[in-house]
């Protein structure tokens, strides 16, 4: 991640297993990171975690990572993202 300009977070249950991921790509966004998230469904629908993944993606949106729901939205953002990184 530390090379990456931008991470996308699937739309994927989060459980003990895989939690720490997430709370790895919250650091990299207050280092200043762009964070993507892909929220087909809410968070708390795939939340195994007693909130606490859905404490951190909250706290990512409140940064100001962008949040969207469908692949259309996804490719917008990316477009956009690419013209200002250009």
């Amino acid at each position: 991640m530390e090379k990456a300009n931008l991470v996308i977070i699937p739309p994927i249950s989060f459980g003990e297993g895989n939690l720490r991921n997430l709370q790895i790509v919250a650091q990299a966004q207050v280092a200043g990171l762009a964070v993507l998230i892909l929220e087909k469904e809410k968070i708390m629908a795939r939340d195994y975690t007693q909130g606490q993944a859905t404490e951190i993606i909250e706290s990512m949106v409140e940064k100001g990572a962008i949040s969207a729901k469908e692949m259309e939205e996804v490719f917008t953002c990316l477009e956009k993202f690419k013209s200002i990184k250009e």
